[in-house]
């Protein structure tokens, strides 16, 4: 990637991340809800665990589940990575998410190690045994996706006039109910 904005994408160029805001920002665990396609052509989204390379969106699933047997049908697939607070910011991939060698599952265990950790904030459990979690996680084996973007979008209304805009525009909803009450 670079900090060029795609061809054709002129949506509020100031609000885009720049190469290292995205970087920073897919480093903190989130979850990616992955779109895939079934066989009708709808679109059916799946919350997973990834990592980011620099360059493509890393996750796994289980084998045989139904992200993978879709993805193997049809790797035209979409990402979408945001936030949970407010001031909004996300990243949306779109692109082919081929199956890539894991050896061990070592980047599968990785990535679920990234959210099952204690101390992630993901993780929320006080009696998780994340060895015991990990060896039931790959008992049935896994498949490693590599989404590497053919398009690439990214938004950060953070960048929209500062700290006193956003608060502003966090407020915007609870005084309009207030002037019409």
């Amino acid at each position: 990637m670079d900090d060029e904005r795609p061809a054709g994408e002129v949506e509020l160029p100031d609000l885009w991340m720049r190469d290292a805001e995205m970087t920073e920002f897919l480093e903190h665990p989130k979850f990616a809800a992955i779109a895939s396609l079934r066989k009708t052509g709808t679109p059916l989204c799946v919350p997973v665990g990834f990592i980011w390379d620099g360059t493509g969106l890393m996750f796994s699933t289980a084998c045989g589940r139904g992200l993978e047997r879709r993805l193997r049908r049809d790797p035209r697939a979409c990402a979408t990575i945001y936030n949970h607070s407010y001031p909004v910011a996300y990243v949306l991939m779109e692109g082919d998410a081929l199956a890539v060698a894991d050896p061990d599952y070592e980047i599968s265990l990785r990535i679920m190690r990234r959210y099952m950790t204690p101390g992630s904030p993901t993780q929320t459990m006080d009696d998780l045994d994340v060895e015991s979690f990990a060896r039931n996680y790959i008992s049935n084996g896994r498949t490693l996706f590599r989404l590497e973007p053919t398009r690439l979008v990214s938004y950060d209304s953070s960048k929209r006039g500062g700290a006193r805009e956003v608060e502003r525009l966090a407020a915007y909803g609870a005084s309009e109910k207030l002037r019409k009450g």
